[in-house]
């Protein structure tokens, strides 16, 4: 294939998107010039009490930079078909869009719709990509740019890169560290891709290595201080917090609250105590709440009593000095 260099102001790029997150790559095109025709993302959410419609950071970013914005509520109208057709994106880029997009709609681009997907596809294809990595406790991940099939992430790979995770690495801390490494090879990819670089044409996906993320519900944060490991349980509340609040019940008959579990230092060996019970403990400069797991136990430094206000683990126990975590 010929290497030829184009003007980029000329490819026409849609970008869809959804999460905080998003913001940050569709503010990288638009500060590097490439020309940005619109922002496809969900339709606007009732949220609160109140139940009011409320606009997404995303789409205001979008309005704010002058970008028309397209909400359709399904992907597969003719409707939202000749608009598309209209708009004549040359290629759509995805960041946390969180719909699948149909063949019709996948075919309209000339390039295709390019993915930046947070794990090392084949790996933890599907909607929770970060927190499963977590969860499996495993050493390092990633994040793969692909081009969208009609699959669940099962596209060719342009590029892919591996990201170390830290001991204590949470889903918040783990995300801003593959965007802000993804960031940094975006315009690479983008560019070598839309020149047809041989360097950056898709590659089909490995066969070995398939595995998927789940989409979590909030009964998935329920703690079981019988059945689950205290290396287990912590990596839960690192994952899970604080999208999915990680919770159980404190009960001191008849007296039960739930109780939210917000921030883990980590686990420890057996102490003397049956599951769910729980004692203090000073570790350095933190006063701790050790609670019996399975097996060891998990070091809890902040609760919530659901209803009151975030609480340290010594004011807690202050207020609870007896009863047990079921």
């Amino acid at each position: 294939m010929i290497y030829r260099k184009r003007s980029f102001s000329r490819f026409r790029i849609l970008f869809a998107g959804s999460s905080d997150w998003s913001i940050e790559f569709l503010d990288l095109l638009i500060k590097k010039n490439f020309k940005v025709v619109g922002l496809l993302t969900p339709p606007d959410k009732k949220r609160g009490r109140g139940q009011k419609v409320v606009t997404s950071p995303i789409k205001q970013f979008a309005l704010d930079n002058g970008l028309p914005v397209f909400q359709p509520e399904k992907l597969g109208t003719e409707e939202f078909i000749q608009e598309l057709k209209k708009l004549k994106p040359d290629l759509v880029f995805v960041a946390s869009y969180g719909k699948f997009f149909p063949k019709k709609i996948l075919e309209i681009p000339a390039f295709g719709f390019l993915n930046f997907h947070p794990s090392m596809l084949p790996e933890f294809r599907g909607p929770s990509p970060i927190q499963s990595a977590i969860l499996s406790g495993n050493k390092t991940t990633g994040f793969s740019f692909m081009r969208l099939t009609e699959g669940m992430d099962d596209g060719p790979v342009i590029f892919q890169k591996e990201v170390r995770i830290k001991p204590r690495e949470t889903s918040v801390t783990l995300a801003e560290k593959l965007v802000f490494q993804g960031k940094k090879e975006l315009i690479k990819i983008l560019k070598g891709y839309l020149e047809e670089n041989i360097n950056f044409q898709p590659k089909k996906q490995k066969k070995k290595g398939v595995s998927l993320s789940k989409m979590f519900s909030k009964e998935d944060g329920r703690i079981n201080w019988r059945d689950e490991t205290a290396e287990e349980i912590d990596r839960k509340i690192r994952a899970l917090n604080p999208q999915i609040n990680t919770f159980c019940f404190w009960e001191n008959e008849p007296t039960q609250n739930r109780i939210l579990l917000r921030k883990s230092l980590g686990f420890a060996k057996d102490f003397n105590l049956n599951y769910g019970e729980y004692k203090l403990l000073r570790r350095k400069k933190n006063i701790i709440l050790a609670i019996k797991a399975k097996e060891g136990v998990v070091l809890i430094n902040k609760v919530q009593i659901e209803g009151k206000k975030e609480c340290s683990a010594n004011d807690f126990f202050h207020g609870h000095p007896k009863g047990k975590m079921i």
